[in-house]
């Protein structure tokens, strides 16, 4: 798990320095950051309880798989509201929150994929 752990730390290092490049206005770039932010928190946390739940059972891996999903669904909301709230686009927080997400997404199944495969047949 180390070494999905170190790519989604270098995905947050890389989304972190996109949200600084390239939005204009220091509005528009604490939206990214907070996205990036948002999403690769989520990975972080993914990647804990998945390494958990494939220790546990099929089952505990789909209750955590729903349990990511509400928690980035929250997320979203709450950075899209908070856009609002300030009366500002969201489209820095979203361009951040999805950027990281879709590659933080591909590193998760990267994990769970390698685990299966460490495990062997029957191993989940």
């Amino acid at each position: 798990m180390t070494k999905h752990a170190a790519m989604v730390v270098g995905v947050a290092v890389l989304g972190w320095l996109g949200a600084y490049l390239l939005p204009s206005g220091q509005e528009a770039r604490w939206l990214a950051f907070l996205g990036v932010a948002a999403a690769a928190f989520s990975g972080a946390a993914a990647l804990t309880l998945k390494r958990w739940a494939l220790s546990k059972s099929l089952q505990a891996a789909f209750a955590v798989m729903g349990l990511v999903f509400g928690m980035r669904l929250i997320l979203a909301v709450a950075g899209l509201a908070y856009a609002k709230g300030k009366n500002v686009s969201p489209m820095p927080f979203v361009t951040g929150f999805f950027a990281t997400y879709f590659v933080v997404q591909w590193v998760e199944i990267s994990y769970v994929l390698a685990e299966s495969k460490r495990r062997g047949p029957g191993g989940l």
